[in-house]
């Protein structure tokens, strides 16, 4: 199965599922520089970017199956959607951000 260089960084968490330990962690951790850019905490952006990501990942995520096997630790998607989602509605507070991660 080929897997195209963006569907790679997408479906990886940004090349975070290929690091040699805890892949899944360093896609959350993606996820939440991403969220802490100015603006991206908006709520209507924050669920225009989760449902973005949801209807390309679950496509990615059956490429990386097919390539990889049933749930690899390369595909870390998953990971950067529900950090955004943990993070969607709470204050923008330290406590709250790195409680949620």
């Amino acid at each position: 199965m080929k897997i195209n260089f963006l569907e790679k960084m997408l479906g990886s968490g940004f090349f975070t599922g290929y690091l040699p330990k805890v892949p899944g962690t360093w896609g959350s951790l993606a996820a939440l520089i991403i969220y802490l850019i100015p603006g991206f905490e908006n709520p209507s952006f924050m669920i225009f970017m989760i449902s973005l990501f949801i209807v390309i990942g679950v496509p990615i995520g059956d490429k990386f199956e097919k390539k990889y096997g049933k749930d690899p630790k390369e595909c870390t998607i998953d990971e950067v959607v529900g950090m955004w989602i943990t993070l969607l509605f709470l204050p923008r507070k330290i406590w709250w951000i790195v409680t949620a991660f």
